[in-house]
């Protein structure tokens, strides 16, 4: 039996994983920011979008038909944030939030939960930037 060269098969599964990761022109893409806690946003949990629940393990981008998209958000706080929660939130869960996206094809949303006042209940979603998609 021949084997493949493991550099060829390499090139193919990055083809292939670059194809798929590439996405399509015609869709924008909401993906949670991770890079925005200099202006106080930090991660989300996408909890549903225009109504539907999203399966477990909740994904954190989404390529997007061009329109308005409604995304029920819970917000992400690691110990680094600093947040302050009450005494009968202990299991850390924070109050959810909607957010509706005008999304355009072409488009990246990196979207986020900012931080009002160090405080989880003071809290909004936002679009943290919007960028080429590069698709």
């Amino acid at each position: 039996m021949r084997h493949l060269p493991t550099a060829f098969l390499a090139a193919i599964v990055a083809l292939a994983f670059g194809s798929a990761l590439a996405g399509d022109p015609s869709k924008g893409v909401v993906t949670v920011a991770y890079d925005g806690k200099t202006q106080q946003v930090f991660p989300v949990a996408i909890q549903e979008i225009d109504g539907k629940v999203q399966p477990l393990p909740l994904r954190e981008t989404h390529f997007m038909a061009p329109g308005k998209h409604t995304f029920r958000l819970a917000p992400v706080f690691d110990d680094n944030a600093n947040i302050m929660r009450s005494n009968t939130d202990r299991r850390g869960s924070d109050a959810v939030a909607v957010l509706e996206i005008d999304v355009q094809a072409g488009k990246r949303y990196l979207i986020g939960a900012k931080v009002e006042d160090r405080k989880a209940a003071e809290w909004k979603p936002v679009v943290l930037r919007v960028e080429d998609s590069g698709t």
